[in-house]
C-alpha cells in the first residue's frame, strides 16, 4: 500500500493507461474528420471493412496513418481481426454513427465559438440567401457579420457561416419566421441585430411584404442594405435589354458560343485559329462572364468568322445552318464591331467596380465612392463617341468589314430608371463626315445604353446613400460646424437611442475634432481606420459612443457574397454522389469546411469529454 503496488493501485493505473490510449486514438480520429471536412471530401465509402479499397476516405486515411503510428496501428489490427472473424469488438469508434457524433461535436464547437464572438461584439447583421441543392431541397444559408476586437487595439470585420436551413416556402412571412426561429434556436438575440443583407428578390427586399420589412417591424434598428453586386448586375442586365440592338448583339454572342461548344469537332476548328483564346458563355448574374464573352469578338472577330464558315461546311442540321447564316450576317456588319467596342468599355468599368465591391470586408463608404466614380467614368466615356467610332473602324479594317452604317430602322426603347434620354438634346449638329444612319445610331442606341446604365446606378444606389448620410458625420466631423455636428448627433441618437446618448456623442465628436490633427494627422480617416486608430491609441473609453456607432456602421454589409460562397461549398459537399445526406450532417460538414480556420483551433480534450458524456460508453474515456 505504501509503495502503490497493491492490486487496487495497479488496476487503477491500468485503467488510466487504457483511457489515455483511447483518448489518443480518438484524437487521431478527430484529426482525420477535420481534414476531410475542411476539404469537403466524402467520408464514407461503400464498405466499412478495414483493408477494403472501397471503404471510403475516413477508413482509408486511418489505415495510411496506422503504417507510421504504433498506437493507431494496434487499434486498426484489432478491428481488422474482429471483422475477419465475424466478431464484434466491444467498441472501436470507427462506425458511421461515431463519425456523425464527432462531426456534430466539432461543428457545435465551431458554431459555439462564433456565437460567443457575436455576443461579445453584441451588434451583428444577418445575411440570408437560398439555393436548391442536388436533392432539390431549398437550402437557406445563414451568415452573420459583426465587428469584434480580436486582439487589443485591433478590430476585425467577420462574416461567419452558421447553418443551412431547409425552407421550401418562398413568401416573405415564412422566411422571416424561419430567420427568427433559427436565431432563437442558436440563442442569438435578434434585438441586437443592426442590419439585414439579402439579394434583390421581391420576397426578401420588398418594401411591404418582404422579409426586411417584416423584420424591421419587430426591430426597427435592423436596417436593410441592398446587395451592391446584385444591384450593379441588375443595372447592367437592364441596359443589355434596353433596346433591340443590345438584345441582338448579346443574343448573337451566346448563339456563336453555343454553336462551337455543341461539338468537340467544332470547338477544335475554333481553337486552331484562336490559338488558346476561348469563347465564353453568358450568365444573367455574373457580368464578368459577359465581359469574357465579348473580348474575343472585339479582338478576334475575323478569326471567329472564318471558323464559322468552316463549321458551315460540315454536315449540320437545318437549324444549325440557319443559326450560322444569321450569326455570319450580323458579325459581318459594322454594327457588330461597334457594339463590341461600346459594351467592352461599359462592362470593363462595371467589372472593375464589381471586383472592389466584392471585397469581403468592404464597407458602404467604399461602395458609394466606387459607384460615384463609376457613374463619373461612364459619363466621360459617353462623351467619347468619336474616339469609340474611330477605334471600331480600325477593328473593322483589320477584320475586312465595311465601316459603313446600314440603314437604321426605328426601334422601341424600353423604359429605365433615372435620367431619361431625349434624343434631340443629346445629339449635336451633323458634321460633314457623319451620316444620318450614324446620327440615328448614336441617338437611339449609344446614348440610350449609357443613359440606361447611369440612370439605373443612380436610382438603385439611392438607398445606400441614405444609410451613408446617417453615419457619415462620424468621420467627416472635420468639415462640419458645431451646429451641424449637434444636429447630426441628435438625428442619430433618436434612431439609436438604446445604443448611444446624444449629449455624450456630441461632446465626444467635438472633442475628437479638436484633437484629430495632433493624434491622427491632417487627413481625414476612413470609418474603419478611425475605429482601429481609436482602439490602437487606447481611447475607446474616452470615445465610447463613437466606437459603438462606428461598429454598427461597419457591421452593415456591402454585399451578400459570403452567402454565395457558402453555396459553392454546398455543391462540393452535397453532390450527386452524396445526395441522400441529411440536413444536420450537411450543415455540420459545411461549417467545418467554410470555417476551417476556427475548426483547426478546436480543443480535442473538450470534444472527447463531451463525446464521453453524451451517453454511457463501453470504454472508459
Amino acid at each position: 500500500m505504501k509503495t502503490d503496488q497493491s492490486i487496487e493501485h495497479l488496476m487503477n493505473r491500468q485503467i488510466l493507461n487504457e483511457a489515455d490510449t483511447w483518448r489518443k486514438i480518438l484524437e487521431r480520429i478527430l484529426d482525420v474528420i477535420l481534414f476531410l471536412g475542411e476539404r469537403g471530401l466524402a467520408i464514407r465509402g461503400k464498405s466499412d471493412l478495414i483493408g477494403d479499397s472501397h471503404n471510403g476516405n475516413f477508413l482509408g486515411l486511418l489505415e495510411l496513418i496506422s503504417h507510421y503510428d504504433p498506437i493507431l496501428k494496434e487499434h486498426v489490427i484489432k478491428v481488422k481481426q474482429s471483422q475477419d472473424k465475424g466478431q464484434r469488438l466491444q467498441a472501436h469508434y470507427l462506425s458511421n454513427r461515431s463519425q456523425n457524433e464527432f462531426i456534430g461535436l466539432c461543428a457545435a464547437g465551431v458554431r459555439r465559438q462564433i456565437i460567443e464572438e457575436c455576443k461579445y461584439a453584441k451588434y451583428f447583421l444577418i445575411m440570408v440567401d437560398a439555393t436548391p441543392d442536388v436533392s432539390h431541397t431549398e437550402q437557406s444559408s445563414f451568415v452573420i457579420r459583426y465587428v469584434h476586437e480580436k486582439e487589443p487595439g485591433k478590430f476585425l470585420i467577420e462574416e461567419r457561416f452558421l447553418i443551412f436551413a431547409d425552407c421550401a416556402k418562398k413568401t416573405g412571412s415564412d422566411i422571416a419566421e424561419l430567420i427568427l426561429e433559427t436565431l432563437e434556436t442558436l440563442k442569438i438575440c435578434f434585438e441586437d441585430c443592426r442590419g439585414q443583407g439579402y439579394d434583390n428578390g421581391v420576397n426578401m427586399s420588398g418594401k411591404y411584404k418582404g422579409v426586411q420589412a417584416i423584420l424591421q417591424k419587430k426591430n426597427p434598428l435592423s436596417v436593410f442594405s441592398h446587395c451592391g453586386c446584385h444591384s450593379l448586375n441588375l443595372c447592367g442586365q437592364n441596359a443589355a435589354s434596353s433596346c433591340t440592338d443590345a438584345e441582338t448583339f448579346f443574343g448573337t454572342v451566346q448563339t456563336v458560343y453555343t454553336i462551337f461548344s455543341a461539338s468537340p469537332q467544332r470547338w477544335e476548328i475554333l481553337q486552331k485559329r484562336l490559338h488558346g483564346v476561348s469563347l465564353h458563355g453568358q450568365s444573367g448574374t455574373r457580368w464578368t462572364e459577359k465581359l469574357d464573352s465579348i473580348l474575343p469578338f472585339y479582338n478576334h472577330l475575323s478569326l471567329i468568322i472564318e471558323s464559322l464558315k468552316e463549321v458551315k461546311s460540315l454536315n449540320l442540321t437545318p437549324k444549325a445552318k440557319t443559326e450560322i447564316r444569321g450569326a455570319l450576317k450580323y458579325m459581318s456588319s459594322f454594327k457588330c464591331v461597334l457594339m463590341s467596342g461600346i459594351w467592352l468599355k461599359v462592362l470593363t468599368l462595371i467589372d472593375r467596380c464589381n471586383q472592389v465591391i466584392q471585397a469581403r470586408k468592404a464597407t458602404i463608404d467604399i461602395e458609394v465612392e466606387n459607384i460615384e466614380a463609376l457613374i463619373s467614368q461612364l459619363k466621360s466615356v459617353r462623351e467619347e463617341w468619336p474616339t469609340i467610332l474611330e477605334e471600331a473602324k480600325l477593328v473593322a479594317d483589320v477584320a475586312k468589314i465595311s465601316s459603313e452604317f446600314p440603314i437604321h430602322r426605328k426601334v422601341k426603347r424600353k423604359s429605365f430608371f433615372g435620367e431619361q434620354i431625349k434624343g434631340d438634346e443629346q445629339i449635336t449638329e451633323l458634321t460633314e463626315a457623319e451620316s444620318g444612319e450614324e446620327a440615328t445610331f448614336r441617338r437611339t442606341v449609344f446614348y440610350h445604353i449609357f443613359g440606361s446604365v447611369i440612370g439605373g446606378l443612380t436610382a438603385r444606389f439611392t438607398a445606400i446613400q441614405e444609410i451613408l448620410s446617417i453615419f457619415s458625420f462620424l468621420w467627416k466631423y472635420q468639415k462640419l460646424t458645431e451646429a451641424e455636428i449637434k444636429s447630426a448627433c441628435s438625428h442619430f441618437s433618436q434612431k439609436y437611442s438604446c445604443d448611444v446618448t446624444e449629449n455624450e456623442l456630441t461632446e465626444e465628436l467635438l472633442h475628437i475634432k479638436q484633437i484629430h490633427t495632433a493624434n491622427f494627422g491632417k487627413e481625414p480617416l476612413a470609418p474603419f481606420d478611425l475605429l482601429n486608430k481609436i482602439a490602437e491609441m487606447k481611447l475607446g473609453e474616452l470615445f465610447r459612443n463613437i466606437v459603438i456607432a462606428l461598429r454598427i456602421f461597419a457591421s452593415i454589409p456591402v454585399t451578400v457574397a459570403s452567402s454565395e460562397h457558402s453555396f459553392s461549398k454546398l455543391k462540393l459537399i452535397k453532390n450527386f454522389l452524396r445526395s441522400t445526406m441529411g440536413q444536420e450532417r450537411t450543415s455540420d460538414l459545411a461549417i467545418l469546411s467554410i470555417e476551417c480556420l476556427l475548426a483547426k483551433n478546436i480543443d480535442f480534450h473538450d470534444v472527447i469529454e463531451k463525446f464521453a458524456k453524451q451517453k454511457t460508453r463501453k470504454i472508459i474515456l
